[in-house]
């Protein structure tokens, strides 16, 4: 999921969050407004033919986090003037080109369309899917085969606008988290009574000191997960899905500290009892 750097540019910060959410988490042909008050579809329109868009998202190249920003040289204007007047390009479509600040040629492209009243996302590569899948790689450790195989296809449901599905994903591995802690919870206590008939809210709430405390602070998400699966339309689903996933990811980094803090104590541990006996004097 995307995060906002952000800069001091004419368009409002609301509108230019709206927009590099737009390019990263939207997938093809959806589409967003432009104000209705003149003077700031002005502004928001210069926002997208020329600011220097700025962007903090997971690069697929470096295998990490990094900041892309907007290419905008004079070449590249150039270009795009001169495929324009070939015919190459339609007056009415804005090619966005984002290059990693770590290594330039390490590149994000976008295709828009200028409609009516706004701008429609045409293209992009890589893909939606692509972006979303090397993201959730580092939590391989702390899912099973078939919870990262559903995150994944859940990412390439809704890269390719398709609302509803992903939701049903997303809630089966919101379950199978909370049964993943009910494991390690029983390790150390006696079962719940009755823990498969429980609701989830109560599920939670009885595993509480278990559970990362993004998922018990976060408990409603699995209503809108419900909510998508049984009485949402397929471009509701769409909007919210973003919150949903960064939800479920927020949960899974939470365990992966968790996880990465207990192996570097059991390994310090291990070094320390080494220096112990290497030097006689262990207890």
């Amino acid at each position: 999921m995307v995060t906002i750097a952000k800069l001091n540019t004419g368009a409002n910060e609301a509108f230019k969050n709206k927009v590099n959410q737009f390019l990263c988490d939207s997938p093809l042909y959806t589409d967003i407004k432009f104000n209705d008050d003149p003077d700031q579809r002005k502004k928001e329109v210069a926002y997208i033919r020329d600011d220097k868009i700025k962007i903090d998202i997971y690069c697929i190249y470096c295998k990490k986090e990094s900041t892309f920003v907007r290419f905008t040289g004079s070449n590249y204007y150039e270009t795009l003037n001169d495929a324009r007047e070939n015919g190459v390009l339609s007056t009415t479509e804005l090619p966005i080109l984002l290059k990693c600040q770590r290594e330039n040629y390490h590149q994000y492209k976008f295709s828009l369309s200028f409609t009516k009243d706004g701008i429609q996302k045409i293209g992009q590569f890589p893909s939606m899917e692509s972006i979303s899948s090397n993201d959730i790689a580092k939590y391989r450790s702390v899912l099973d085969k078939q919870d990262y195989s559903e995150l994944h296809r859940a990412g390439g449901l809704a890269s390719h606008g398709i609302g509803i599905a992903p939701y049903v994903y997303l809630r089966r591995i919101f379950e199978r988290l909370i049964y993943q802690h009910y494991d390690r919870y029983k390790s150390e206590n006696e079962e719940i009574s009755g823990f498969d008939q429980l609701r989830i809210d109560e599920k939670i709430s009885k595993l509480a000191d278990y559970l990362p405390e993004v998922l018990v602070k976060h408990k409603a998400v699995y209503k809108v997960l419900s909510k998508g699966i049984h009485e949402l339309d397929e471009e509701t689903c769409k909007k919210h899905y973003p919150v949903a996933r960064a939800v479920i990811i927020a949960i899974l980094e939470e365990d992966l500290q968790r996880k990465e803090k207990e192996k570097a104590a059991t390994a310090l541990q291990s070094a320390l009892q080494k220096t112990l006996s290497e030097l006689g004097d262990q207890d």
